[in-house]
């Protein structure tokens, strides 16, 4: 019994340290905000951290609920300098009518249209299987400068949004994007 729960402990430290690994020689597709203008992830985070999250859109009562919550801790992720780019394969229209719905603060989170799930198939998150069905993951990614600081993929979205407020607490600062 003891033997096991050393086990069992040995491999969860090792699936969060995978977790929080730096990939620094990541390209990402851009995707499409609900403007039709391109949002470069890797780019933008030069700026600022960004949060990068492929969700399988308005459609999971699960990935809203994490945009949702992310969207009510809005001031404190502000606070941290950080942006949130939210992407699916939803077309525009409906990601305009998902952030009227649900009340998304713009300025904080910016919803994008992922064309035929490039920026998802360069994740890795939407997998073509052998026999040709289709399996789509959740992503979750903190990039700043270009970096992957953490990153995590699951069949579920990744609710545990204060160890990400701590990990933005710990980035090193920068002006803010509006200062002179």
């Amino acid at each position: 019994m003891r033997r096991s729960i050393v086990v069992i402990s040995i491999l969860l430290s090792l699936a969060v340290l995978s977790s929080t690994a730096q990939r620094s020689s990541v390209s990402l597709p851009s995707v499409t905000n609900v403007n039709g203008e391109h949002v470069d992830v890797m780019q933008m985070s030069h700026a600022r951290p960004v949060i990068a999250i492929r969700f399988l859109g308005a459609i999971c009562s699960h990935c809203m609920e994490q945009i949702v919550q992310i969207n009510g801790l809005a001031t404190t992720f502000k606070t941290s300098n950080a942006h949130v780019v939210v992407f699916s394969e939803d077309p525009l229209e409906k990601c305009r009518e998902t952030i009227t719905e649900y009340h998304l603060d713009s300025t904080l989170i910016t919803m994008c249209n992922d064309s035929a799930s490039r920026c998802s198939r360069a994740l890795g998150t939407t997998i073509t299987e052998a026999d040709g069905s289709v399996t789509e993951l959740h992503a979750f990614l903190v990039v700043d400068r270009g970096t992957v600081v953490f990153e995590k993929y699951s069949t579920s979205p990744m609710m545990a949004l204060q160890a990400v407020v701590d990990l933005l607490a710990t980035l090193p600062e920068r002006k803010s994007p509006t200062a002179p």
